[in-house]
């Protein structure tokens, strides 16, 4: 049933741009995050994640969220609102995938698949979302097939544990987030602003409730490059979600090169507590939580892609170094 229900929303988010009509109101994402992306060809943790993402123009937005979203955004009745759909799949192993006994020092194996509903609320360059996340966290969000299927297409070895993975739950998750592109708007850069180029810094915070994740966060995000007014940065999975844009269409050539931190004051994590109504293998977590991440955005009319380095800091009381994963984003526009 549940795999019925993926894949309508997965053929929902497909057909959008199918037709005229809607090709004119919604614009498409697809992120992609992966430790094999990263040179030391690591393969733990957080291993794996996917997202497809159908977004609308501003004012295009189902009546029945209209008030819901404003007053999760905190936005006046004159502020104008964007909805999104979004379809995303997360994959968690321990750092030993080849032997079948549980690791008991090391987290747990877990997936998590889920369908989004957000509502975007922009007052100038300051971008507020709220975001519903429905979904199942367990055996049903095949993720052991997943992981199998991709590590044959990369050569990889065949994970061996997924046995000892979390069990089936209902996981649901309310995040709001903002991010303060007005704080420090883009500006001509040192030295470099006679040739068009700019900087900007955007702040950005996000709350999030729910049996996946009850965490606090903040950060910041550092961008050098030219036309950066569109947007506050390239967006990325959660619980790293800072990003997104400000407006739509064709542009030409546009380029930035960015950098950025965020904490996490992390109060509950499924992937690290467990299973929240059973009993389940569990680590203990870590407090707080740091991301450091650097990368690339390139765009060219209505097509845009970004590539991005993150490093973790531990999650989990004897984690012995940090993890590093790639992403990498395209998103189109009509």
């Amino acid at each position: 049933m549940l795999r019925r229900v993926a894949l309508c929303l997965f053929g929902v988010l497909l057909a959008l741009p199918a037709t005229a009509q809607v090709r004119d109101t919604w614009t498409g994402r697809l992120m992609f995050e992966n430790d094999v992306l990263w040179v030391d060809d690591s393969d733990r943790h957080y291993s794996n994640g996917i997202r497809l993402e159908a977004r609308g123009r501003e004012g295009h937005i189902w009546s029945w969220i209209a008030g819901p979203g404003r007053w999760l955004t905190g936005a006046g009745r004159d502020t104008p609102q964007r909805m999104g759909l979004a379809l995303g799949h997360n994959i968690y192993t321990p750092e030993d995938i080849k032997t079948e006994e549980l690791v008991e020092d090391d987290r747990p194996y877990a997936a998590w698949l889920h369908g989004d509903i957000s509502v975007v609320a922009r007052e100038g360059r300051t971008r507020t979302e709220a975001t519903l996340s429905l979904g199942v966290v367990g055996p049903a969000a095949r993720g052991e097939e997943m992981q199998r299927w991709f590590h044959g297409i990369i050569d990889s070895p065949i994970p061996a544990g997924w046995d000892n993975q979390l069990s089936n739950e209902p996981a649901v998750l309310l995040v709001v987030q903002r991010g303060w592109g007005d704080l420090v708007p883009p500006r001509p850069a040192p030295l470099l602003g006679e040739q068009g180029l700019d900087w900007d810094l955007v702040p950005h915070a996000d709350l999030a409730l729910g049996n996946v994740f009850v965490h606090a966060a903040g950060g910041a995000v550092l961008r050098l490059g030219n036309d950066l007014g569109w947007d506050l940065g390239p967006r990325r999975i959660r619980p790293t979600a800072a990003g997104g844009d400000l407006a739509c269409g064709r542009r030409g050539f546009v380029w930035s090169v960015l950098g950025g931190v965020t904490g996490r004051a992390v109060v509950r994590n499924i992937f690290l507590d467990g299973n929240t109504f059973t009993d389940s293998h569990s680590v203990e977590k870590n407090s707080f939580v740091g991301d450091a991440w650097y990368g690339l955005t390139l765009s060219w009319g209505g097509l845009r892609t970004s590539f991005i380095h993150t490093i973790r800091s531990p999650e989990f009381e004897g984690q012995r170094r940090p993890d590093h994963f790639g992403s990498i984003t395209v998103a189109w526009s009509p």
